[in-house]
């Protein structure tokens, strides 16, 4: 079937809908981290969280937040919310490095990250599963903060990005 897309959506409406998702998801598995490599309500959750823990690591950071978001993060708090990435999925940084390093040893690959060819880098980059949804993720980030003032990406690491030509 079609694959169901998560659209960070920041509505009350919308937060409050996931939240629940996530709670139940817990309830059932046991677990907070529900994987995004899967399909339909799974995956949607596993965005959610993601994009929950990436909000509380700009925060932790000292990046501005809405007082919307620290609200959420104190409701999160409350019930025992695990803010701590799974340890199967690298961090950004490891990736960013990791891309950085590929990118001149693979001919081909440099051209498919500026492209947003991400089945191109799956093929050129077969060892480093995950690393073309991390570029589309940064890409999309990118995007967000065009339509939107959030801050979801630094300074310095949208120069890191535009240096990789992921724009």
């Amino acid at each position: 079937g079609a694959r169901d897309w998560y659209i960070p959506d920041d509505s009350d409406e919308q937060w409050e809908k996931m939240f629940n998702q996530q709670l139940e998801f817990k309830r059932l598995s046991g677990s907070w981290m529900a994987s995004q490599s899967y399909r339909g309500a799974v995956h949607l959750v596993g965005c959610w969280t993601f994009d929950q823990q990436v909000k509380y690591r700009l925060f932790q950071a000292g990046n501005t937040v809405s007082p919307k978001t620290e609200a959420r993060i104190k409701r999160l708090n409350a019930v025992g919310f695990y803010w701590g990435r799974s340890k199967k999925f690298p961090c950004w940084r490891e990736r960013y490095i990791q891309l950085k390093e590929l990118m001149p040893m693979i001919p081909g690959l440099s051209s498919a990250v500026t492209a947003g060819d991400y089945e191109a880098m799956q093929k050129l980059a077969p060892n480093c599963p995950g690393l073309a949804n991390w570029v589309k993720m940064q890409r999309k980030y990118l995007l967000m903060m065009k339509h939107d003032s959030s801050k979801l990406l630094s300074a310095d690491t949208i120069k890191k990005l535009q240096e990789l030509g992921i724009q």
